[in-house]
């Protein structure tokens, strides 16, 4: 019997190397996050509709976010780029009465 390809690159995976999981056969490196790309095992992934994804990125994909690319899924902002000020209602900053600067500390008068 040949040995199975892997769903991710096409090519032989051969025992020492194989992960069975999602009824698919994978190397152990090509077993990967559809969005980020980050290496999984069997402890550490999550899947939907039979793609394996990291934790951080299983919401993303269960709300309708799908596999990012560069320009981000369906419109949305690329990969990393969920938590910019530009995104945030508050930007704490001291210029805006908020919390001084991170690293940094409120001396209470003007310099």
């Amino acid at each position: 019997m040949a040995n199975p390809k892997c769903k991710a690159c096409g090519k032989t995976v051969y025992p020492t190397e194989k992960i069975f999981v999602l009824d698919s056969n994978y190397h152990k490196g090509c077993f990967r996050c559809a969005t980020c790309k980050m290496t999984l095992n069997l402890k550490n992934f999550e899947s939907y509709n039979k793609t394996p994804y990291c934790r951080a990125h299983m919401l993303i994909a269960k709300t309708g976010g799908g596999v990012q690319t560069q320009g981000g899924a369906d419109g949305g902002p690329p990969p990393g780029d969920y938590n910019t000020p530009s995104m945030s209602a508050y930007s704490g900053g001291p210029e805006d009465g908020g919390a001084p600067a991170a690293g940094g500390y409120d001396q209470g008068y003007d310099q």
